[in-house]
């Protein structure tokens, strides 16, 4: 008896795991997925998807992705190794410039009144270390006004960079995908070449039971690119250059850790 409990038990407990591991995900009944969240099992990103069914047995989905990145991916070294060859002796930056950071910094050290209500609003709400960053990079660049050589000229790109590697990046993309059933478990973008490098997405669900012991089904997105058009280009880069990997989304939820001291939306 004690052992039936036991195992009884335990079921339940994995029961509860995987109903905690999932947000809105398909039903043992599913046999297409309806919405969900699902997590990138490599990078730090995420796909939200609704989907539904139309008249042709078609599976049409409202697909977000939205992902987070380092506004960098530079090491310090190699900036400084970029900014040293581009520097050259006399560099300088103008009069009007340099009051301006010195007549700033006087504001945000608390040794002059702000200019206007408005200022004032804007460094009250600013976190206490944004604003010890500002006051390092305007003391950095009033040094420059004082002495422009390379060492001062260095040390506002360090803490320039500094600040890029602390800030995270938030992108979201929308797009709208049609998917045709290609066996019970797996439905698969239908092929459509889109822009100047005829990119083609492969994108396919795929339906996955995590326990044999429940009538349980959740649903999994493998996210893949196709380039038909390598030769082409587009407004930022050459088209053979786009991402042709494949990822996978996977249903199981995923916490990201970052340490964000400021945060992009683009």
């Amino acid at each position: 008896m004690a052992t039936q409990q036991a195992k009884y038990l335990g079921n339940i407990v994995v029961l509860f795991v995987f109903l905690a591991c999932f947000n809105s995900v398909g039903r043992a009944s599913d046999d297409y997925p309806r919405s969900s969240t699902v997590y990138n099992t490599k990078e730090d990103s995420n796909i939200t998807f609704e989907c539904t069914v139309d008249s042709i047995g078609e599976l049409v989905c409202e697909v977000t992705q939205t992902s987070i990145t380092n506004k960098t991916s530079q090491s310090t070294k190699e900036v400084v190794s970029a900014a040293t060859s581009q520097w050259e002796d006399g560099q300088r930056l103008s009069t009007n410039e340099c009051a301006l950071y010195r007549t700033m910094l006087e504001f945000f050290e608390g040794r002059s009144p702000p200019p206007s209500a408005a200022a004032k609003n804007f460094m009250d709400a600013m976190p206490e270390a944004h604003r010890l960053d500002f006051i390092l990079s305007a003391e950095a660049l009033i040094r420059y006004c004082n002495t422009p050589n390379l060492r001062n000229f260095l040390a506002v790109v360090k803490l320039d960079h500094d600040k890029k590697i602390r800030t995270c990046k938030v992108m979201t993309f929308h797009w709208s995908q049609r998917f045709y059933q290609a066996g019970p478990e797996t439905w698969t973008a239908k092929p459509e070449p889109i822009g100047e490098c005829g990119v083609v997405r492969l994108d396919r669900f795929e339906r996955v039971k995590p326990s044999a012991d429940y009538d349980l089904y959740f649903w999994d997105y493998i996210s893949k690119k196709a380039v038909t058009n390598p030769k082409g280009s587009t407004l930022t880069l050459p088209c053979s250059e786009l991402d042709e990997n494949e990822y996978l989304f996977s249903w199981k939820k995923r916490d990201l850790n970052r340490s964000c001291d400021y945060v992009e939306f683009n």
